[in-house]
């Protein structure tokens, strides 16, 4: 018997975007409101007399763009210099976000290229 908490165990049932928009569209038509909202906002249905918990796979049934037809980028604003070791005598404090006031706020014209996964060349 379900004890109908937030956070109980329930069986999975996972879902392709696709199959969550359609599955939201067939509550609303049905104009059942509490089954709708429990399901789009709450990751919950009920099927057979029995409740799941929802997850939505975005992934699952897409298709992988194709080889050479997108290009990898990265932000390396914060880079000034590189090195094969850490020349430090200290511990270094890292804050993975920096105060405003310490970052860059004009671009440093830095500009490189390397070989990325699969062969793409990846630039900033």
């Amino acid at each position: 018997m379900p004890l109908n908490h937030p956070d109980e165990d329930l069986p999975e049932l996972q879902l392709t975007l696709r199959e969550f928009v359609l599955a939201s569209q067939n509550l609303c038509a049905l104009q059942d409101s509490d089954a709708f909202i429990r399901f789009v906002l709450a990751g919950r249905i009920c099927s057979n007399g029995q409740q799941g918990r929802v997850f939505v796979n975005a992934r699952q049934g897409a298709a992988a763009p194709s080889n050479g037809s997108y290009q990898l980028r990265s932000d390396v604003d914060s880079a000034v210099g590189i090195g094969r070791d850490l020349p430090f005598n200290v511990p270094l404090a890292i804050f993975p976000l920096a105060s405003f006031r310490d970052t860059l706020t004009k671009d440093n014209h830095m500009k490189y290229t390397s070989k990325g996964v699969s062969g793409s060349t990846v630039s900033s």
